[in-house]
């Protein structure tokens, strides 16, 4: 999949992953929209970008309705949508005696809830790209703790597992109009969202985008549900 004529829509895009992945599909020639809660750091991120087929679109997924207009915005700007990427989210360290039930609603509500609100109206518009191309795709970032549960981020790996299931279940009913549904899980990635952790072993931001460039380069016969990043050598959080 190249970007003649093609629109993708990223989620968490002001940096890190979901910034890494925005560039490597406007390296791709992809129009694109943006969208992290930041009103300021996402009009940075576009303008770094530096392509008029760019639109930055603040707006905090965890409420009411914004997944909706997200989505309303970006029709409206490119017409279509043959990529979507799920990068936004939030994990918060403690045992799980210890997060209390708005840490564990925040969590839910942007890991969960904000990728079923996004994707359930889009998908009669991936399905009609799916059809015309033979492939669209959602690639979801989720993460090796929803694979591997680890102690200390229980609920996050909970959020991250029902991401593999969602993904698992709607690739099920999407694949028969086109539409791939891939979960992709690294290990701990070198981000703005884990400087808590003090480790030489944090993968790359880039790496995670080069799996989305992999995505798009098989063909339409070719179906990958989960890509799982692991670090090379032991991971040592201080």
């Amino acid at each position: 999949m190249t970007g003649d004529s093609r629109a993708a829509l990223v989620t968490g895009a002001s940096s890190g992953i979901g910034l890494a992945v925005a560039t490597a599909l406007a390296e791709l020639g992809y129009d694109l929209t943006l969208v992290a809660r930041d009103p300021d750091r996402i009009a940075v991120a576009r303008d770094t970008l530096g392509t008029h087929r760019t639109h930055a679109a603040p707006a905090d997924l965890a409420e009411d309705g914004a997944a909706h207009a997200v989505l309303e915005a970006h029709l409206e700007r490119h017409g279509r949508l043959d990529v979507l990427v799920h990068s936004a989210g939030v994990g918060l360290f403690g045992a799980v005696g210890e997060q209390t039930g708005r840490q564990l609603d925040l969590q839910i509500d942007l890991n969960v809830r904000a990728l079923t609100r996004l994707v359930s109206p889009a998908v009669p518009h991936l399905e009609k790209a799916g059809r015309e191309h033979g492939k669209a795709l959602v690639a979801v970032i989720s993460s090796l703790v929803g694979v591997e549960p680890q102690p200390g981020v229980v609920p996050y790996g909970m959020t991250k597992a029902a991401q593999r299931a969602f993904c698992a279940g709607a690739h099920r009913e999407c694949a028969q109009h086109g539409v791939q549904f891939t979960a992709i899980c690294p290990a701990l990635v070198d981000t703005p969202g884990a400087s808590w952790a003090e480790s030489d072993g944090k993968l790359p931001a880039e790496d995670v985008a080069e799996t989305v460039r992999f995505l798009l380069r098989t063909s339409a016969a070719c179906f990958v549900p989960e890509i799982q990043l692991h670090g090379a050598g032991p991971l040592r959080l201080e």
